[in-house]
């Protein structure tokens, strides 16, 4: 899986092979423990000047490699450093298992960290892990802890286990901290104060206000004292079903909003696969 993404993205990017320094190999699901599925696939791809290793941190695995990738560009050492996500998730997944089996899936993908001077690529970031909640999403057995072993495979050990509303609570939380942390920065408050004068004196129509992202948009649009619509079941606020087009044509017609910012969505997996219809018509034919 890695070979095509990286192809492609030496190809956009007219890039010899040779030419690259390093290779992040961020993956949950490597060749094996030993070697290391990087150096393999530094090999293959004909990167012989480039030295690699695998980041494991499982789904944040991409995400903490652009930080890897981006910080060895900006150290000045190296020029050219190629990230590849890829995960062979139906590898470690039982596929009795309704509440993984419908979230997880294979894939790769790759980019090309280069310098710039235009100010573009990573601008910040705001990194966090927590240890706590290793019991609520994990692989029992294959590691040091708990070996392979006959018993370990009878007892269906080497599968992901997700304990799915405590991972979704925690992540929905922590993302919304750390989005608020990292918009308070000087920076990013000064960035923010230029934009919201753009729409001063508008009048702002939100749907899903009551979803994690709306509420925080409400409370800043709010707090700017910028005129805020909303449509959810709460006072001051209009009752809209995105799915019935007359209702979202009187409301908009009420309202009359210069901005519409659509945030209501089904987004719940397991939700979504017992109410496939209905998940249906409000994330696309509401849309």
């Amino acid at each position: 899986m890695p070979f095509r993404p990286q192809r492609t993205s030496s190809k956009k990017n007219n890039t010899d092979p040779k030419e690259i320094d390093m290779i992040v190999m961020a993956t949950a699901t490597p060749d094996m423990p030993v070697a290391v599925t990087g150096s393999y696939v530094a090999t293959q791809i004909g990167a012989e000047n480039a030295f690699s290793y695998d980041l494991m941190a499982a789904c944040s695995s991409f995400l903490f490699g652009m930080s890897v990738a981006a910080k060895y560009i900006e150290s000045g050492r190296y020029k050219k450093v190629l990230l590849i996500g890829a995960d062979k998730m139906s590898s470690i997944i039982d596929y009795k298992d309704r509440t993984t089996c419908i979230i997880f899936g294979d894939g790769a993908g790759a980019a090309l960290f280069e310098p710039n001077y235009e100010g573009f690529g990573v601008q910040d970031e705001l990194l966090r892990t927590d240890g706590l909640g290793r019991e609520s999403l994990k692989i029992d057995a294959g590691g040091s802890l708990l070996p392979a072993s006959a018993e370990t495979v009878d007892n269906n050990q080497h599968v992901v286990f997700q304990d799915g509303k405590t991972v979704f609570k925690f992540a929905v939380t922590r993302m919304a901290d750390v989005s608020e942390k990292i918009l308070g920065r000087k920076q990013y408050k000064e960035l923010l104060n230029q934009d919201l004068s753009t729409i001063i004196n508008k009048n702002v129509l939100i749907t899903g206000s009551e979803g994690s992202i709306g509420k925080k948009l409400t409370e800043i649009l709010t707090a700017a004292n910028i005129e805020v619509v909303t449509t959810d079941i709460l006072p001051n606020s209009e009752i809209m079903d995105v799915t019935d087009i007359d209702n979202v044509r009187d409301i908009f017609t009420k309202v009359r909003p210069d901005i519409i910012v659509h945030l209501a969505g089904a987004k719940h997996a397991p939700i979504g696969e017992h109410e496939t219809w209905e998940t249906l018509q409000i994330n696309a034919v509401g849309t």
